[in-house]
C-alpha cells in the first residue's frame, strides 16, 4: 500500500493498493483522512470505508475495510507507518483546519455552473 496526502484536497489521503503485490493490479481509494485517525484509536467509519486498530496478538495492525459490508476488501496496514504518515499530513494541514484550504464559494460556483 501506498498513500499520498496534498495540501489542495485536505480531506482526502490517496491509497493505492497492489494486488498481488504487482503495479499492474493496482487499484487506487480515497480516504478519509479524519476517519484513518480515528481509526487508529477504534472503529470508525461506516459504509464503503472501515477502520480499526488490531488487538491481541496483532497490535501493530491497522484494519481496514473498503467496499461494502457484504462484499468487501479487507487490508492490513503497518499501526505505526499509518500514524506516522497521519502525523505528517497534520504537520502541513491540521486537523480542523482543512476548510482554510479552498475556498468553498468557488467549488460550489464551478460544481453549479456545469
Amino acid at each position: 500500500m501506498r498513500m499520498q496526502y496534498e495540501a489542495h484536497d485536505p480531506y482526502a489521503v490517496r491509497a493505492t493498493f497492489y494486488l498481488d503485490g504487482s503495479p499492474a493490479t493496482a487499484v487506487e481509494w480515497a480516504l478519509s483522512r479524519d476517519v484513518l485517525a480515528e481509526g487508529l484509536k477504534h472503529h470508525a467509519g461506516h459504509g464503503d470505508l472501515r477502520v480499526w486498530p488490531g488487538t491481541g496478538p496483532e497490535p501493530d495492525v491497522l484494519y481496514i475495510a473498503l467496499g461494502p459490508v457484504w462484499k468487501s476488501a479487507l487490508v492490513e496496514a503497518p499501526y505505526r507507518d499509518v500514524e506516522q504518515f497521519l502525523g505528517r499530513t497534520q504537520q502541513l494541514v491540521p486537523l480542523g483546519t482543512e476548510h482554510e484550504q479552498f475556498d468553498i464559494e468557488a467549488v460550489l460556483a464551478r460544481l453549479l455552473s456545469n
